[in-house]
C-alpha cells in the first residue's frame, strides 16, 4: 500500500479486546473481516462432526488471520480462540473498500498468503499426508497440479475413466448419479480437505458419478500414475483409500436404494 492507502485504512480500525477462552472467530460462521494480532497468543482449530478438535495453528504478535473467508465469501473453514487475553485489529470490508484504487495489489498479497495456510492446513489434518513427515508432505504436495473451477464447472464426469485423485483445498463441489430415469439423485457435497477420484482408482473401474463445483472452488489433482507409486510403497495411504472408498459405496448405496441398486451399478466416483 501507499502511504496515503495505509493512512486511509489505519482509520478505520477496529481494536479488539478479547479474554482468554473467547472465540475470536467460530467455524461455519461467515467472514466479513480479517485480523492483525496486536498481542497475546491465539489458537486455531477445526472441528469435526464428531465434536472432536484438531489443532492447526499458534498465532503470536504480528499474525494475520481471517481473511479466507473475507476473500472467497464463504463461511469459516476454522475456528480460532484466545490462549491468552489478546488485542486485535479488525480490518472489515468496508475498509477494504477504501482501497479500491490498490485493492488488486493487496488483494494478490492477501491470495498467496491464504493459499499457503490452506496447505498447511491441509497437511495438518489430511488423512492422506499423515504417514508423511513435513519434507515428505511437502514433496507430495508438489506433485499435485492445482486447477482453479467456476461455478458447474464438471470435474469428474459420470461414465469417464479415473484419471486420478483430488482434493479440494477451497470451495464446495456436488457428488450426483444419474438414476434409470434420467434423473440427477444428489449424493453428497465436497468441501475444503475432502478428498474424492479414489473409487475408480481403487476398484480399477470407471466413475459412475458427477462432481460439479457449486461455488468458486480450487482442487488439487494427482494423475494415477503417481497415485498407484504411492498406493504400493505407503500401506496406510492403500488403507486409507480403500476405507474410504467402501465407506462411500454403502452411503451411495444407501441413497440411491440398498435393495434396489444392482451390485454392478455401485456408486464410483
Amino acid at each position: 500500500m501507499s502511504e496515503a492507502a495505509f493512512k486511509r485504512v489505519l482509520g478505520t480500525l477496529v481494536l479488539r479486546r478479547l479474554p482468554v477462552g473467547a472465540l475470536a472467530i467460530r467455524e461455519g460462521e461467515p467472514g466479513n473481516s480479517f485480523f492483525f494480532v496486536a498481542s497475546g497468543q491465539l489458537r486455531v482449530f477445526a472441528t469435526d462432526g464428531l465434536g472432536r478438535q484438531t489443532d492447526l495453528a499458534t498465532l503470536g504478535e504480528g499474525a494475520v488471520f481471517g481473511e479466507m473467508a473475507l476473500l472467497s465469501a464463504q463461511p469459516r473453514s476454522a475456528s480460532v480462540g484466545c490462549v491468552t487475553e489478546v488485542d486485535l485489529l479488525e480490518v472489515g470490508r468496508q475498509s477494504l473498500a477504501t482501497l479500491a484504487d490498490e485493492l488488486v495489489g493487496v488483494a494478490e498479497a492477501l491470495h498467496g498468503f491464504t493459499r499457503e495456510r490452506l496447505l498447511g492446513n491441509l497437511m495438518a489434518v489430511s488423512p492422506l499426508f499423515k504417514p508423511f513427515n513435513r519434507m515428505q508432505q511437502r514433496d507430495l504436495l508438489r506433485r499435485f497440479t492445482s486447477h482453479d473451477v467456476a461455478p458447474h464447472t464438471i470435474v469428474i464426469n459420470e461414465g469417464e475413466e479415473g484419471r486420478g485423485l483430488f482434493v479440494v483445498l477451497t470451495g464446495e463441489l456436488d457428488v450426483s448419479r444419474r438414476a434409470a430415469d434420467g434423473s440427477t439423485v444428489p449424493l453428497g457435497a465436497l468441501k475444503a480437505g475432502d478428498v474424492f477420484g479414489e473409487m475408480s482408482l481403487v476398484r480399477n473401474g470407471g466413475t459412475t458419478a458427477t462432481v460439479t463445483a457449486t461455488r468458486p472452488s480450487t482442487v488439487l489433482f494427482l494423475a494415477r500414475e503417481y497415485v498407484a507409486r504411492i498406493v504400493s510403497a505407503v500401506p496406510e495411504i492403500k488403507r486409507y483409500l480403500e476405507a474410504l472408498a467402501e465407506d462411500r459405496e454403502i452411503d451411495n448405496q444407501l441413497v440411491m436404494g440398498e435393495d434396489e441398486t444392482p451390485s454392478d451399478e455401485r456408486i464410483l466416483i
